[in-house]
């Protein structure tokens, strides 16, 4: 498992304003690229995005996303308590074609009817 580094201030360039991906990068000591995956694949793993209205740019608070990740969020919590309790929630797995065998039984169970004058 790979070891992650603990964060680190950002640098003096970054305001206190919104954080944009690259800073979000910069403070998690991850890959831009990385950010962009989790928000989709796996978005637990990500800080909650500030909601904007026509806008399609992400951008993340400073303080919530550090309460996020010291585990202060309520909402990070709940997905940390879920991941640590059932890694793997399960699946239900599709139901495909049935076999041979299932098809031949459903063919045989509506074709005799019990007192059906066609089979008699």
């Amino acid at each position: 498992m790979r070891k992650q580094p603990k964060p680190t201030t950002l640098p003096p360039i970054v305001s206190e304003s919104l954080w944009t991906i690259e800073n979000l990068a910069a403070y998690m000591q991850i890959a831009v690229a990385t950010i962009y995956s989790d928000l989709t694949r796996a978005p637990h793993r990500v800080p909650p995005t500030l909601p904007r209205r026509g806008r399609t740019s992400l951008r993340w608070d400073p303080e919530q996303t550090r309460a996020w990740i010291r585990g202060e969020d309520g909402q990070s919590q709940s997905s940390q308590q879920m991941t640590a309790a059932n890694p793997h929630p399960p699946r239900r797995s599709k139901r495909g074609r049935p076999t041979k065998a299932e098809a031949e039984a459903r063919r045989k169970r509506s074709v005799e009817w019990p007192g059906d004058p066609c089979t008699d």
